[in-house]
């Protein structure tokens, strides 16, 4: 008898040592990899769910701004807080090429954090095309599929209802297939790490203050409050075409650009990517979207959509009725009493220099932003 008692007692130690091993290595190998961009695209689709329960310990009135990176480029936390008569902590979790099909997955923790308001980004992307056909469909599954291995769960969540049959199969939509995907991240990083502490090694991206777009600093930063507020923002391209007449590509070297070509060849292939359309039916972007809508309102969370306008030349070239499908459903979103709607989107107070580019706020477009949604947020909540 006393023996079974020694090997109980020795396996029950054995698991709960295993467990601190493979927490400390989440914690200390694996995340700041993912957090620093060395192993996947963007240190942002990896530091929500740490975002919503740093909110939710440090803020007692958040407000969280949620979308892709057109609101994370126009969002500043920081200036609207300066500015809203509220006393509201203002947080930006909006991350690049979101789709409500992906911020679903994560809506339980968004929740959790127990935001006053919670500002959703809008735009043609909202009801976007999401099938193997267009070319950021294995990119998405590639992202939810991370998302899920960050909070593996034994008992399905309601969102699963909302997930196709097709990408069923691609998804890690089991306890064992997360714990698998994860562990995949173990060797990468791991090597990555020794590569940065023992060969000297610079990591690729600097997440420090005032680092690139691409890094997040971790939750024990003394950056960390203020970029959750006010993340690390895109280059202003529009304004480097316009005065060298060149653009940078992606390895940071220099090419011809005239501000003519950027605005002639470069933005009408920009105006075909499906990505940035509407399929013109509901789909499941647009089920996920009204999920998480509904989802909010039933917990008793104030909910805005906001129209976040394109640079005005684009939105100039625009064929008659492309957007519709965009303009019908914030029409029909704006009759429903619980929610509030707010459409920059075709306002012509909007100028090109607001815009480092041809979707993404310049610096005077972020407080421009702020100047016009600030009053707005206050008569929700202040």
């Amino acid at each position: 008898m006393g023996e079974n008692k020694d090997l109980a007692l020795s396996t029950i130690t054995c698991i709960v040592v295993m467990l601190l091993c493979s927490q400390t290595i989440d914690e200390q190998i694996i995340k700041p990899r993912l957090y620093d961009g060395t192993i996947n695209q963007l240190g942002r689709y990896s530091f929500t769910y740490d975002g919503y329960e740093y909110i939710s310990e440090e803020s007692d009135f958040p407000v969280i701004a949620i979308g892709t990176s057109r609101m994370r480029e126009i969002f500043d936390g920081i200036s609207i807080g300066e500015n809203s008569s509220s006393g509201a902590d203002f947080f930006n979790l909006a991350y690049g090429m979101d789709l409500p099909y992906i911020r679903m997955i994560e809506i339980d923790y968004l929740i959790d954090s127990n935001p006053s308001l919670v500002i959703i980004e809008m735009g043609p992307s909202s009801f976007s095309k999401l099938d193997n056909s267009v070319w950021h469909y294995n990119r998405t599954i590639d992202f939810m599929s991370h998302l899920i291995s960050m909070k593996p769960f034994l008992t399905e969540p309601d969102w699963i209802e909302y997930i196709s049959e097709a990408d069923a199969d691609k998804l890690p939509l089991t306890y064992m297939e997360q714990k698998a995907h994860w562990a995949d991240y173990g060797q990468d990083s791991f090597e990555s790490t020794m590569e940065y502490e023992f060969n000297n090694t610079e990591a690729r991206y600097d997440c420090g203050r005032n680092g690139h777009v691409r890094c997040v600093p971790l939750t024990s930063s003394k950056d960390y409050d203020n970029y959750i507020r006010y993340p690390y923002q895109l280059p202003n391209v529009l304004a480097h075409v316009k005065a060298t007449g060149t653009i940078i590509n992606s390895n940071g070297n220099p090419y011809s650009m005239p501000l003519e070509k950027y605005y002639g060849p470069y933005l009408n292939n920009s105006i075909k990517n499906p990505y940035h359309n509407p399929e013109d039916i509901r789909n499941i972007n647009h089920n996920a979207l009204d999920f998480i809508i509904e989802k909010l309102v039933t917990n008793n969370i104030e909910v805005m959509l906001v129209g976040i306008p394109y640079n005005p030349v684009l939105l100039d070239r625009l064929e008659d009725g492309k957007w519709d499908y965009y303009n019908q459903s914030m029409m029909e979103y704006s009759e429903d009493s619980r929610i509030t709607v707010v459409d920059f989107m075709w306002e012509s107070d909007w100028q090109d220099d607001y815009f480092s580019d041809l979707a993404h706020a310049s610096r005077s477009g972020e407080l421009y932003f702020t100047s016009k949604i600030t009053s707005k947020i206050d008569e929700i909540i202040a």
